[in-house]
């Protein structure tokens, strides 16, 4: 009986291992089946399920099978402040994204097709709050870019479309507004913050930089300060521009040692021209303006967070033979003036007067709407009243060096702004 059993367990042992050996050949065979019909390739790549038409990636099936006219894409291209919002200026309402009308005659339509009905042609420099970009299918390769729209008009706000091509999209960048009010932040956490002073060149001119009157890098003389890499070479040197902000590091004899905040180099400056080791005693307001965009940002320190106050138009300074774009870069507000009155180019005579002023870099200051001086017809000076409104704010450079704003919102800054606590921040 025993013998029985163990010749049993002996067959069943090796009945599963035939089974195992027949079904690995069998296994082994079909792979090659596969591998002879399609042989593996690393470079072998999926069919494309996008389709790249006019530099727009877009769903490729979507796209073959859509009809011309219609939309294939859909985006939203537009930033919100994530920093707490809490607005103390509310005078004119603007979207965080808007469209600009640089030309007068630009239809806007009901649809996204010129074949629409036209709502009519908004005035030159009038600004439309953006809702979203439509990529519309106008051939079996071809797309069109719209941008839908609201504006306001006649009281009624009506929902418009206009051809991209034919407008300029303005955008608040708060992103990169936030990043450099954090960037200043942690600069005043790290030490003390001070600015270089030399308006009107009060505290002796700058030296020649081989000669000229700009350096290496394009910045100009006029109102600025030599600041020197290394005191071992003082021929080498970059200028710096009245009002702007350093960290304040050492001193060293006639010189003192600074770090600046937007480039984040430090230099030995003349101890002339540093005012005060600590300028900023808290570091509370901060004002931020956007070249490219022609608007501005401003931030008040509440509750030891950051904070959105007030967002808003900006005409900012142009190239021109009496003119310079407004600098780029971090200053500290050095002056705060009722008006200041400006020249008529090219001579010393007053031409007129810009309203609540604050000053933050050379000749330079955020101010209202200017207004040109009217004269009787015996030559006597009239004194126009404060114009607040401009249609060109926001819309192209324009100004000497300055940042116009609208009066309403430069007296709001003027009140707002505190001495030793607001700096004012150019992107």
């Amino acid at each position: 009986m025993k013998k029985r059993m163990s010749l049993l367990t002996i067959l069943l042992f090796l009945l599963v291992i035939f089974l195992f050996l027949f079904f690995l050949q069998q296994g082994r065979e079909e792979l090659q089946k596969v591998s002879a019909i399609s042989p593996v390739s690393e470079t072998a790549e999926a069919p494309s399920l996008t389709k790249i038409v006019d530099g727009y990636v877009l769903d490729r099936e979507q796209f073959q099978t859509a009809s011309p006219g219609a939309v294939v894409l859909r985006e939203k291209n537009q930033q919100a402040p994530s920093f707490p919002l809490s607005l103390k200026y509310t005078k004119y309402p603007i979207g965080y994204s808007y469209l600009l009308f640089e030309k007068g005659g630009i239809s806007v339509f009901s649809e996204r097709s010129e074949d629409a009905l036209s709502y009519g042609t908004p005035e030159r420099y009038q600004k439309l709050d953006y809702e979203e970009t439509l990529i519309v299918k106008t051939g079996e390769n071809s797309v069109e870019e719209w941008y839908r729209a609201v504006w306001e008009k006649d009281g009624e706000l009506k929902r418009v479309y206009v051809k991209a091509a034919l407008v300029t999209k303005r955008d608040f960048r708060f992103s990169e507004m936030e990043e450099v009010v954090n960037k200043a932040q942690r600069y005043f956490e790290d030490g003390e913050l001070t600015y270089v002073e030399n308006y009107r060149e009060k505290n002796g001119k700058a030296p020649l930089y081989r000669g000229e009157s700009q350096d290496k890098e394009g910045n100009k003389r006029a109102e600025s300060i030599a600041a020197y890499p290394n005191l071992s070479n003082l021929s080498e040197f970059t200028y710096l521009p009245d009002g702007t902000l350093v960290r304040y590091l050492s001193e060293k004899g006639e010189y003192i040692h600074v770090e600046v905040v937007e480039s984040e180099e430090s230099f030995y400056v003349p101890n002339r021209y540093i005012p005060i080791t600590k300028a900023v005693e808290a570091l509370n307001r901060i004002i931020v303006i956007d070249r490219d965009n022609q608007n501005e940002a401003v931030y008040e320190k509440i509750d030891e967070k950051w904070t959105l106050v007030s967002y808003t138009l900006a005409t900012t300074g142009k190239v021109g033979a009496y003119s310079a774009p407004t600098p780029m870069g971090f200053y500290y507000m050095m002056q705060k003036r009722s008006s200041f009155l400006y020249y008529k180019d090219g001579t010393k005579i007053f031409q007129g007067y810009a309203p609540y002023a604050i000053r933050f870099t050379g000749g330079a200051y955020i101010h209202g709407i200017p207004v040109d001086y009217a004269y009787t017809a015996s030559g006597e000076t009239i004194v126009p009243a404060k114009r607040e409104y401009s249609q060109k704010i926001g819309t192209i450079p324009l100004s000497h060096k300055c940042v116009r704003n609208y009066t309403s919102h430069a007296k709001f800054l003027y009140d707002w702004a505190l001495p030793g606590e607001t700096i004012i921040i150019v992107i």
